[in-house]
């Protein structure tokens, strides 16, 4: 299992955490916010370690991802559905932020990643850096 912490706004920390064949972003258990879903990860610097990680944290879930445009909704990462908690999360890339919506926000899940999901995230933030797309 690979794990890190991550700076987010308004003071909260998130957890990247990395398991066979799942990546799964969650809130630091003491840094759930009681007043709203959103949760934007910080530009700049934590952007950059955000998107380093991840990558690292998706080759440790599945060994063997090549990132690639979204070709289904099952493979576009904005909307993911959460089984356990019975309702759908959303995440979004909006210039070098990156923007989630919990599915409930007295939960510290934020948002769980599946093999087709990621490799269409890393394949927008690979764009990003590259300078292709704008958020």
């Amino acid at each position: 299992m690979k794990r890190a912490f991550i700076s987010a706004d308004k003071d909260v920390w998130i957890q990247v955490i990395s398991k066979k064949s799942a990546v799964i972003v969650k809130i630091h258990e003491k840094d759930l916010p009681d007043e709203k879903n959103n949760l934007t990860v910080i530009s700049g610097d934590m952007f950059d370690y955000f998107r380093e990680f991840i990558k690292e944290a998706a080759e440790h879930a599945w060994g063997n991802l090549k990132p690639k445009e979204a070709s289904s909704l099952g493979a576009d990462y904005y909307e993911y559905y959460d089984k356990e908690l019975d309702n759908n999360g959303y995440l979004s890339i909006k210039g070098k932020e990156i923007h989630f919506e919990r599915p409930q926000k007295d939960h510290r899940r934020v948002y769980k990643f599946n093999k087709r999901k990621m490799e269409s995230f890393l394949f927008d933030l690979e764009k990003l850096r590259e300078g292709k797309r704008n958020g």
